[in-house]
């Protein structure tokens, strides 16, 4: 295949010029709607069938089956204490380790926080106990803050009115979609499913914008977050009396785009959270994924194989158990980094991490590659892959567009903002829909991934040589016929940010060629493959952390 890349022309340059968190940011609603009324808000209530007066689960996961592994324990420790300890202090209490064991455990210390903390501060409006440490990133309706009381994020969405009230509101919508998510994924009755999907803790409707006390200078903090004020002030299509808060674990490493575009021009990389106010709320912030790959010794082709493993990954093995699921907006900026627990290089800002030294590349290098390396097992339809940890991992995350279903299966969530984008032609290019569709989400996220990683790729070449053209070596030649191959023709390569990586409307694909499930049989994972063959063949060379997959007939 042809591996020739074509510089971009100047023109084509301000696609990079990315500051919002979300690739959806620019539409409005016709100002005919009349102001909707919101739903009645349980606390606990069946889960099916669901509909707009009884979608709000209880958000406790003390029922299900793996935090009962922990209950005693709780009970009788005190889990702050214990997420203070150092992997060697954990150790010695004599736990399960496994990554998902590690989760389970700070899911159980941040509900119990949210439930007995936080939530009856945000509803007494009492600041005494609830201050907000910093933004971590902003949308079209809504703003991310992490709070002092504990690591998490909160995701603060503005009331939208308008929305046919037949559809869950896309707050609800996401909440219910991120629960059952977690529950297939996570809850599975041998090893999970996947950990690439961002978790939630708890959710809360019915609060007053103002009882939130925002501090001023956060709505400053970005260009979204200006837009958002802006918004707001205009007072059309919202409810600041009824805004909702989304409680999840804190990623910590930002967006995959920011992260991946540390070189990409007028993109400077944002922190998740600014320096000054972390270190003054004691927390610590990550270096971006393309330094660690750096100081690991990593080539980038190895960690962009790695990000599109983890992610197709995932996307297929929710279409076997959720078939009717549709993200509708997985661009790079809906992917977030978590960090690695006890990953045994430094992933931290040296600025934040008082008194730890900063060591050498080749110290690095040295450590991350001294056997046993560390690596996870996933198994999917008969195969078997063995992907290393390189001290992130991504999740999916900012369900606001997602849908599962129309409506038509009690167990099918619904979104109004989905069904708002099909009944309006004028939103046709985006191909927002709910029918089921195997291959949208998985071309969205490629052809983002293939873009950033071209482009990443033409600044390296450039700055191999100043005076010959560079070439791409044999792994990058071998990415980019993987991207020839898998990366859908009819991708929209439009400059609209919104637009870009999108399908057309009415395509119809009867081959699984493009489908997660196709693009995973592709010869550029070929890596993972015969890495789990040597595993059987060799496994002290290995640290297995956790194995994950489904039995598919």
């Amino acid at each position: 295949m042809n591996s020739t890349i074509h510089p971009k022309n100047p023109s084509e340059e301000k696609v990079w010029k990315e500051f919002e968190e979300s690739s959806l940011e620019e539409y409005e609603y016709s100002g005919t709607f009349s102001k909707g009324t919101p739903a009645n808000v349980k606390m606990s209530v069946p889960t099916s069938p669901m509909t707009p007066d009884n979608c709000n689960e209880s958000s406790s996961y003390t029922s299900f089956r793996k935090l009962a592994l922990y209950k005693e324990y709780c009970e009788n420790e005190k889990w702050t204490t214990d997420l203070e300890r150092t992997p060697s202090q954990l150790a010695s209490l004599n736990l399960p380790s496994s990554p998902s064991d590690y989760r389970i455990r700070q899911i159980s210390y941040h509900v119990e926080v949210i439930q007995t903390l936080l939530i009856p501060s945000i509803r007494n409006a009492d600041s005494s106990h609830l201050t907000w440490v910093a933004p971590l990133g902003s949308g079209a309706v809504g703003m991310v803050l992490c709070p002092n009381a504990v690591d998490i994020a909160v995701k603060v969405s503005i009331y939208e009115t308008g929305f046919d009230p037949k559809h869950l509101h896309p707050s609800k919508a996401e909440a219910q979609i991120m629960r059952r998510l977690f529950t297939v994924l996570r809850l599975a009755e041998k090893d999970p499913v996947s950990p690439h999907v961002a978790i939630i803790l708890d959710d809360i409707y019915g609060v007053s914008l103002s009882s939130l006390q925002i501090p001023k200078h956060f709505w400053e903090s970005s260009r979204s977050a200006k837009e958002l004020q802006k918004w707001i002030g205009r007072n059309r299509n919202c409810d600041l009396s009824n805004c909702s808060l989304l409680f999840s674990e804190r990623l910590e490493g930002g967006t995959l785009f920011r992260s991946l575009c540390r070189s990409s021009p007028d993109v400077k990389r944002q922190r998740s959270v600014d320096l000054e106010e972390l270190s003054q709320g004691h927390l610590k912030t990550p270096k971006a994924f393309s330094q660690v790959l750096q100081e690991l010794g990593v080539s980038p082709v190895d960690g962009i194989r790695t990000v599109a493993f983890q992610v197709l990954f995932t996307l297929a093995v929710i279409k076997e158990l959720i078939p009717d699921f549709k993200h509708n907006d997985l661009s790079l900026a809906n992917i977030m980094l978590r960090a690695t627990h006890d990953f045994p290089v430094d992933l931290w800002e040296s600025s934040i991490t008082q008194g730890r030294e900063t060591r050498s590349h080749s110290e690095h290098n040295a450590k991350f590659y001294t056997a046993p390396l560390r690596v996870y097992l996933y198994k999917y339809r008969n195969e078997k892959f063995l992907v290393p940890d390189l001290g992130f991992q991504p999740a999916i995350a900012d369900f606001d567009f997602a849908c599962i279903g129309n409506g038509t299966s009690p167990e099918d969530i619904t979104n109004a903002k989905v069904a708002f984008f099909e009944s309006r032609k004028v939103y046709e290019d985006y191909n927002i829909h709910s029918k089921r569709d195997d291959i949208s989400d998985a071309q969205m996220f490629l052809s983002n991934l293939k873009d950033v990683a071209l482009h990443n790729l033409q600044r390296e070449l450039k700055s191999r040589s100043l005076f010959l053209k560079a070439s791409p070596n044999k792994e990058e030649s071998l990415m980019l016929d993987f991207f020839q191959r898998r990366v859908h023709p009819q991708c929209n390569d439009s400059q609209n940010r919104s637009l870009r990586g999108r399908l057309p409307p009415g395509l119809h694909e009867t081959s699984d060629y493009y489908s997660p499930k196709g693009i995973l049989k592709d010869t550029f994972f070929d890596n993972f493959r015969n890495m789990a063959v040597e595993y059987e063949k060799n496994p002290t060379k290995f640290k297995l952390l956790e194995s994950y997959g489904i039995e598919v007939p």
